[in-house]
């Protein structure tokens, strides 16, 4: 499907991280976590937040003791524009049990 779209990682360079995850989600199969994924490590955007990884959601339960995603949303804000490396913490603090 990329392919078939001419799509380069600079196809993307001027788009907001919002609109990348609109146009790949297009694709059949591509969720919003795979596309902040790519976001995050295909084009190293600082500032996204994986509210929809298992990891992250349980690391921000247990530091934080929230619980839904609007809350976690709401809890990462602070880390704006560095959510990716807030991340990247979460992802570790869950490594470390």
């Amino acid at each position: 499907a990329f392919d078939e779209r001419n799509w380069s990682r600079d196809s993307f360079a001027d788009l907001s991280d919002e609109a990348v995850i609109e146009e790949l989600t297009e694709i059949r199969g591509i969720g919003p976590w795979t596309a902040k994924m790519f976001l995050q490590f295909g084009l190293g955007r600082s500032d996204v937040f994986p509210v929809e990884d298992l990891g992250i959601r349980q690391a921000v339960t247990e530091l934080y003791g929230v619980e839904s995603r609007a809350a976690m949303r709401e809890q990462a804000e602070v880390w704006a524009p560095y959510r990716s490396i807030g991340s990247l913490y979460l992802w570790r603090a869950g490594d470390e049990k």
